[in-house]
């Protein structure tokens, strides 16, 4: 009999699988609502102290379960104590797929991993390769369509979801970088960098393995990598130029591979930034290695039309371009943002991250106003106190577009309207997607018609 721990998306795609394929199960989450919700569909829920240990083996756990730090879930300590395996979803379905001659692709990194899966994802669309993408993301791996032998299994992969690896392996394996966060469940930096590195350590001999160097915890998972004998990796940088890699000059993505420097193409305005930058280059090397030509690649990529909530172009105005990057949940993840705009009107605020917006105090040269909305406001007031932009203590999204809309009317240039709030959002909105829809919608309530 399994045991499924964690009721959540991911959850619920175990037990509509085990249900279909009419496996035994028992399941719990600590959640009422979920539970209710699984005994509907027909599952059985245990709590663990009263779960028969002796019947079960095998827990499969929702990425959330800790199993280590800060500390693991009753379940798994019982199952530790009975001596019975652990492992996800995506692992499970490992076990029933390795041998349907699929192609797996894995790509992690703190910041940037749902763009790159996107645009691999987008590319095999429009070419019309056989793949299913998900994971971390998106579709569930329970939820996947049986594909013929050669098909792409593209999956966005988080450093829980490794965490709970058994014998996986991949065909190709990405790191885009690895910036503090995540830290409450993996005890601290040097820990977090262990987990990242498994999705490289994991890749079959001749597979892909690419990591990027621009950041210091990218930096320090490859030379751990290459000294430990790891010497076929592709380094890429956004900022540098790299040896036997790939690096970018402007919007040139450039090739040090072989003898000199190749230009093998052009990132389009659409994808602005360093972190694009970065994005492409990991997406083109995976695609790449799937036997895709890199002029192919570099002809599909400017009608990627980019993911919802990260940078997402809401509305371009005579007065103002407003911009959605609600997934910018913390410092690191709106950097990329600051450093890429011009002019601009940054809201910022939610449920504030133990780093808080200190890390952003060196990037403000481009930020004209500061608008703070969430419970970090008046935390975040304190911590720009000493920065030369305006800075206003606005409490709610309502309000710093109803005021921004005023000072529009008055501007004398364009500017950019950002929400990048370098938080969580559950203090006022129900996750980051709902953040940037009641964004979205005030935009073209507010300015569509202007």
């Amino acid at each position: 009999m399994k045991y499924i721990i964690g009721l959540g998306k991911t959850g619920v795609s175990v037990v509509r699988y085990f249900l279909e394929h009419q496996i035994p199960f028992i399941a719990w989450d600590d959640t009422p609502v979920l539970q209710e919700k699984v005994q509907l569909m027909g599952g059985a829920i245990v709590a663990p102290s009263q779960a028969p240990w002796h019947a079960v083996e095998e827990l499969i756990l929702s990425p959330g379960i800790p199993t280590t730090f800060p500390t693991p879930h009753v379940a798994v300590q019982l199952a530790k104590k009975y001596h019975i395996p652990y492992v996800g979803d995506v692992e499970y379905w490992y076990k029933r797929t390795q041998y349907s001659g699929y192609r797996y692709v894995g790509v992690t990194g703190t910041n940037g991993k749902s763009t790159t899966h996107a645009i691999i994802d987008y590319v095999l669309n429009a070419l019309n390769l056989p793949h299913f993408s998900g994971g971390n993301s998106g579709v569930p791996v329970l939820d996947a369509p049986k594909l013929a032998s050669g098909a792409v299994i593209n999956l966005e992969m988080s450093s829980y979801q490794l965490d709970i690896l058994d014998q996986m392996t991949f065909d190709a394996g990405v790191i885009l970088n690895i910036t503090p966060d995540h830290l409450d469940r993996h005890g601290n930096m040097e820990n977090y960098i262990l987990s990242k590195i498994t999705q490289i350590t994991r890749v079959k001999p001749g597979g892909l393995k690419v990591v990027g160097v621009d950041c210091p915890g990218g930096k320090e998972a490859y030379d751990s990598l290459t000294a430990s004998g790891q010497t076929d990796i592709i380094p890429i940088s956004a900022t540098q130029v790299v040896e036997k890699g790939i690096y970018t000059v402007g919007n040139q993505v450039i090739s040090t591979e072989n003898d000199g420097n190749t230009v093998l193409g052009l990132i389009p305005d659409s994808l602005p930034g360093a972190h694009n930058a970065q994005n492409v280059m990991a997406a083109m090397l995976v695609c790449r290695h799937l036997e895709i030509d890199v002029s192919e690649f570099f002809r599909v990529l400017p009608s990627y039309p980019g993911l919802a909530h990260r940078q997402e172009r809401v509305l371009d105005t005579p007065k103002a371009l407003f911009i959605n990057d609600s997934k910018a949940t913390n410092a690191d993840a709106t950097l990329p943002a600051l450093k890429t705009y011009l002019n601009v009107y940054w809201i910022v605020g939610g449920i504030a991250k133990d780093e808080g917006v200190v890390p952003l105090l060196p990037y403000l040269e481009y930020v004209e106003k500061i608008f703070l909305i969430g419970e970090s406001a008046e935390r975040f007031q304190a911590e720009l106190k000493s920065v030369s932009p305006l800075v206003l203590k606005m409490d709610t999204l309502d309000n710093a577009m109803n005021f921004i809309a005023k000072e529009l009317d008055q501007a004398d240039h364009k500017v950019t309207v950002l929400l990048s709030p370098a938080c969580a959002s559950q203090d006022q909105f129900q996750n980051f997607e709902h953040r940037g829809r009641v964004f979205t919608e005030i935009v073209q309530q507010q300015f569509g018609s202007k």
